[in-house]
């Protein structure tokens, strides 16, 4: 997991079969984030090691446990590491959580921070509605959401897939803009 990645994070100056290394392993730590997430060789990343796992659409994992994973990593060193919030947390889903408001109420490393505000309102319901929700990137769902969204039928019917169908086409749909540049996330929040 993370130990692995950090060894060849480590190497990987050194040629193809060491980058190719670290690439397989950043790849097993996106395919099982929740659990790489809670080893402590995770609070050993880089920043930029751990901003490449957190904005990747391909984390396996929900957003709560994907911010969940930022702070705890900031914490461990919260001297040295606060500053990298500016980087991190932009890169967080608040919108796609449950209860973003609260999550980001809670936690003064988010609140007190000068994105907090900017946070908080992309996470309400009048936020879809705006022009800026179009190109916000913190509303495109990560590879979790859609494996959770393939076994919704109510889901794939507004999606116009047909049960069953595989995460990766999930995934595809709910990251598909309309001809007004708008996810399905914008339509079903402003119907909210």
């Amino acid at each position: 997991g993370c130990e692995a990645l950090a060894f060849a994070a480590a190497h990987s100056v050194g040629g193809e079969h060491a980058r190719g290394l670290h690439e397989r392993c950043a790849g097993y730590v996106v395919d099982h984030f929740a659990e790489c997430s809670a080893e402590p060789s995770f609070l050993e990343l880089s920043g930029a090691e751990v901003a490449g796992l957190v904005e990747s659409d391909d984390v396996e994992a929900k957003e709560e446990e994907v911010f969940a994973a930022v702070i705890a990593w900031v914490k461990a060193k919260e001297a040295g590491r606060k500053a990298e919030l500016d980087r991190l947390l932009p890169l967080v889903r608040f919108p796609l959580m449950a209860d973003a408001p609260s999550v980001i109420m809670a936690e003064p490393l988010v609140s007190q921070h000068p994105l907090g505000i900017q946070l908080m309102y992309e996470a309400s319901p009048g936020f879809a509605k705006s022009e800026k929700a179009a190109v916000c990137p913190r509303l495109r769902h990560r590879g979790g959401a859609p494996a959770q969204a393939a076994r919704n039928p109510e889901l794939l019917g507004r999606l116009g897939l047909p049960a069953g169908a595989a995460a990766g086409a999930v995934r595809a749909a709910l990251n598909e803009p309309n001809e007004y540049g708008r996810l399905p996330i914008h339509r079903a929040l402003s119907d909210a």
